[in-house]
């Protein structure tokens, strides 16, 4: 079938050591300025499969902390950003400790790039009916502050990670060509901050074309 291994155990194709030199680059990487690796192939190349096992050999102590996004639930670049802080807050949050600690820094800085969704009088009616009063109390607070402010105290907060967080992206080729840019607009905002590192797989050539 046209499913993705889970485990390097199904390896048939001999691509674990592979995966496993991938995940020790990753570990060493200078991630001081934020760094982006890809996986690259044509669909149906086995991509999402040595992915899979690059996450499995990242869980070998020290475990590096892997957060998955998935662009397939998003529609347009707004709700992009505000999903995608939202899931990378949420997750920390999942892993505890030091991690969570940063979930509401990273959850602020999100708003703030996405204040036209936040606010009830703008945007579809969507957008509208899903708003909270707590969510556009947050979003007054955040505000005070401005966008440089926020980008630059999260900084500092992951800039103090003992270890840095992977945030994988997968199936990007699949999306549509909007959508595609939208997803490279997205990491090229966050890439800088330290201590994360993008691991994207998609197909080159589809994307190039994008």
């Amino acid at each position: 079938g046209d499913n993705p291994i889970e485990n390097p155990t199904a390896d048939r194709l001999g691509r674990r050591v592979a995966a496993e030199h991938l995940a020790a680059d990753l570990r060493d990487v200078d991630a001081s300025e934020g760094y982006v690796v890809a996986v690259t192939g044509p669909w149906g190349s086995g991509k999402t499969s040595l992915v899979n096992m690059i996450r499995k050999a990242l869980a070998d102590r020290p475990e590096l902390p892997v957060i998955d996004f998935n662009p397939w639930m998003f529609s347009g670049a707004s709700q992009l950003v505000e999903f995608f802080f939202q899931e990378l807050s949420a997750q920390l949050r999942i892993k505890g400790g030091s991690l969570a600690k940063i979930a509401s820094d990273i959850e602020a800085y999100g708003e703030l790039l996405s204040p036209i969704a936040l606010l009830p009088v703008i945007g579809d009616w969507f957008d509208r009916a899903r708003q909270t009063a707590g969510k556009f109390k947050r979003y007054q607070e955040h505000k005070r502050g401005s966008v440089t402010d926020q980008r630059k105290k999260l900084a500092e907060v992951l800039g103090k990670l003992a270890l840095p967080l992977v945030v994988v992206i997968d199936d990007i080729d699949r999306l549509e060509t909007g959508e595609i840019r939208d997803i490279f607009k997205l990491v090229r905002l966050t890439a800088s901050f330290p201590n994360v590192i993008y691991l994207l797989a998609f197909d080159r050539e589809r994307v190039e074309q994008a």
